[in-house]
């Protein structure tokens, strides 16, 4: 294949997130005759703590070891509000692999832990009374 071309079609992103997708596309051929896929899912949106689990080096590896897929932290952090300038891009994860399944797999693990990370975040604030919102219940 030639390098930068799309896989037919988008993939729809595995997991329960639902509302973000991630699209896996065959990225270059290698030397090798290898063909690479990747995929990029965007985790600048989520709490603090989510966005920690997911880039964590263990969890990182444990990513790694399940898929087969090489996963890397790209991009910067940009607040909610903040616009993001020309040639900047919001913090995401790019997952490069040798199989489309690999990539798969990966992406629905970043996901997976991206949903617990984040239901746990939205526990531990209502229990401490943090809940962000308009209104108050007295």
């Amino acid at each position: 294949m030639v390098s930068g071309t799309a896989a037919p079609g988008p993939i729809p992103a595995v997991g329960a997130a639902g509302s973000s997708t991630a699209q896996v596309v065959v990225a270059s051929a290698t030397t090798m005759g290898d063909v690479a896929y990747q995929a990029e899912v965007e985790i600048n949106d989520y709490p603090q703590h989510a966005r920690w689990k997911v880039t964590n080096k263990d969890s990182i590896n444990d990513i790694t070891e399940i898929s087969g897929s090489a996963v890397t932290t790209r991009g910067n952090f940009f607040a909610p509000g903040t616009t993001v300038g020309p040639g900047q891009r919001k913090l995401h994860l790019l997952i490069e692999g040798t199989t489309q399944q690999s990539v798969e797999t990966a992406v629905f693990e970043i996901k997976r832990i991206l949903m617990e990370a984040t239901a746990s975040a939205l526990e531990r604030a209502a229990q401490q009374g943090a809940l962000p919102g308009r209104y108050t219940v007295v």
